[in-house]
């Protein structure tokens, strides 16, 4: 899935929890600034698994997607590349916008490979392609089973 599309991400299987963060995409006083839904998926993508939810209503499309590595255990891990992949995505009708984590911190507080995974507080950096727009997402957590 290295060239994840939002078409992919709206057919991952609806898992149960939900997932909550704050970011800095839109102006200040902008809704869509949280994120918070119980629309989350959990699925074996072979080499990790694809942990994450999603917001899918009339012309606003959001995701955040967790790519957590086989073997992972509980504690606090770096987000961006050489570490945990995190894919940010979104579209308000304009276009497919699709932010990678470069920098960032999970705190993973429970930890059931590839059944459930519980994160009390992530914050990362997201920029689009090597030098392009950048956002923050933090104050995030979540609970996917």
């Amino acid at each position: 899935m290295t060239d994840l599309r939002i078409k992919n991400v709206k057919s991952f299987p609806k898992a149960s929890g939900s997932l909550f963060a704050r970011t800095t995409r839109f102006d200040q006083d902008d809704p869509r600034n949280v994120i918070d839904t119980q629309d989350v998926f959990l699925h074996d993508d072979d080499n990790y698994f694809a942990a994450g939810g999603r917001i899918d209503i009339d012309r606003y499309f959001t995701s955040l997607i967790f790519k957590l590595p086989k073997g992972l255990a509980s504690g606090k891990h770096a987000l961006g590349p050489g570490s945990i992949d995190v894919d940010f995505f979104v579209d308000v009708g304009d276009g497919e916008e699709h932010y990678r984590a470069i920098s960032g911190e999970i705190t993973l507080t429970e930890v059931v490979e590839g059944t459930r995974y519980k994160a009390l507080e992530f914050r990362l950096t997201g920029r689009i392609g090597a030098s392009g727009k950048t956002v923050e997402v933090m104050m995030g957590k979540f609970d996917i089973s």
